[in-house]
This record gives C-alpha cells, sequence and structure tokens, in this order.
C-alpha cells in the first residue's frame, strides 16, 4: 500500500480478493485509501469492488451494482409474468 501512495497512480494487479477479480488499486488522496477495481464477470466492465452485488444465478459471484439491479429486474419480471400479475391491455 505504501508503494501506491508514493506512487499516487494506479497499479496493474491482477488478483482475486474476496471473489472478486481485481484489476487495479488506486490510492485517493481524497479519501486517504485505496480504491480496488474489479471486473464484472457478467459485463466486463470495472466497478469498485469494495461493495459488489451478490449474482442471484449462483449466489457466489460477485458482480457490478448495474448487473445485480439487472439481475434483480430479471427475476421480478419472471416473477410478475409467472403469477399474472400484469393486466394484458387486450379486450380493454
Amino acid at each position: 500500500m505504501s508503494a501506491i501512495k508514493d506512487l499516487n497512480q494506479s497499479i496493474k494487479v491482477n488478483k482475486v480478493e474476496n471473489g472478486v477479480n481485481i484489476h487495479y488499486e488506486v490510492y485517493s488522496k481524497k479519501l486517504d485509501k485505496v480504491i480496488k477495481i474489479g471486473q464484472c464477470p457478467r459485463c466486463e466492465e470495472l466497478f469498485d469492488a469494495e461493495f459488489p452485488a451478490l449474482s442471484r444465478k449462483d449466489n457466489k459471484t460477485k458482480i457490478c451494482s448495474e448487473c445485480g439491479t439487472s439481475e434483480a429486474l430479471e427475476d421480478w419480471m419472471v416473477f410478475i409474468n409467472k403469477n399474472n400479475l400484469i393486466k394484458s391491455s387486450k379486450g380493454a
């Protein structure tokens, strides 16, 4: 961590930490901490790995917030459609 503070730049690390593929560590002077940047296995975008979402597909894969929201909405739509909770506009 001290090397990152001394360099004040991002360092490519490529490691797995808490189930997240960490690609970069960036020191933030404003926050005075190292921010770990991971890559989402679902969309392959980079994201702040401090608070990843948990995939609903297997309950163990860490994904970005956007993919977590997308999976939640997909599950909600399946539930709504399965239970016929959306009124059809036909015949109205």
